[in-house]
């Protein structure tokens, strides 16, 4: 069993995780967003969410999502510091090759490459990957070739991380994939396709239960989205504001249903 959330409210956020820690988990995933969109981009903002993270009692694994850096606003000039709020995430947040939390877990991640929030590993056999997908398109920018231009970069490292990873984790019981976008109903899905078809073809591939847990579009869901063509996959997506809650996991590989939301968390 794991817990899963996303989209922190400082209003809410502190009672939120104090239900957490009350549930004595070994492993949390957060799907991105610990900012509302649109927020300053202030490092101590997210200075206050790391430390809120560390203190939960458990390993945490933490994938961005657009509000803490591609939609915050520079209050000097009204326009978005994205990118450098990018590097500042990634050397404040993803510097030491471990999780987040009271009890880091050691990861493998894809630094080499210049993403080391791209993480993986190992619990259980069941092989837990993240990878850096968010929501709103992606960064793709009709208008900003500069910003288009990492995102084609960011998609092409996502999609080498996730065939890798599977491969690293062939014996694996099974997968959970965690990113930030709702990749398989947002608007303009094709900034998503080469990322989602390169899931697709993972799950089939190597034919174990694959969870894609995801957040940003606010509301739980848990489903199959692709019975027939590819039944190895499952959707799970998390809860978000204003509806703030966390939901435990349970895997079970043998199960008709692998991934079985068990509680959730207010």
């Amino acid at each position: 069993q794991f817990i899963s959330l996303g989209d922190n409210n400082l209003e809410k956020i502190k009672g939120l995780f104090h239900s957490i820690n009350l549930q004595n988990s070994s492993l949390i995933v957060h799907v991105g967003d610990i900012i509302p969109g649109g927020s300053p981009c202030e490092e101590s903002q997210i200075e206050i969410q790391r430390e809120l993270m560390n203190n939960l009692n458990a390993s945490v694994l933490y994938t961005p999502g657009d509000n803490e850096w591609r939609d915050c606003i520079d209050n000097d000039t009204g326009d978005s510091n994205s990118l450098e709020r990018l590097t500042y995430i990634r050397e404040s947040y993803f510097s030491n090759g471990k999780t987040l939390g009271r009890n880091p877990s050691i990861v493998e991640n894809q630094r080499e490459r210049g993403y080391p929030e791209n993480a993986r590993l190992m619990i259980k056999n069941i092989a837990f990957i993240s990878a850096h997908v968010i929501g709103d398109g992606n960064n793709y920018d009709f208008y900003g070739k500069k910003n288009t231009l990492e995102y084609l970069k960011r998609d092409k490292a996502n999609i080498d991380w996730i065939k890798k990873s599977f491969e690293r984790y062939k014996d694996a019981s099974a997968y959970v994939v965690a990113i930030h976008a709702d990749i398989l109903t947002a608007s303009g899905f094709l900034i998503y396709e080469n990322f989602t078809n390169s899931l697709l073809e993972l799950s089939n591939k190597y034919q174990k239960p694959v969870l894609l847990l995801n957040g940003n579009d606010h509301r739980f869901r848990a489903y199959k989205p692709f019975t027939n063509k590819f039944p190895f996959l499952h959707v799970i997506q998390n809860f978000g504001h204003p509806d703030k809650k966390a939901i435990e996991i349970e895997i079970n590989p043998s199960k008709k249903i692998p991934f079985n939301v068990t509680k959730i968390i207010e």
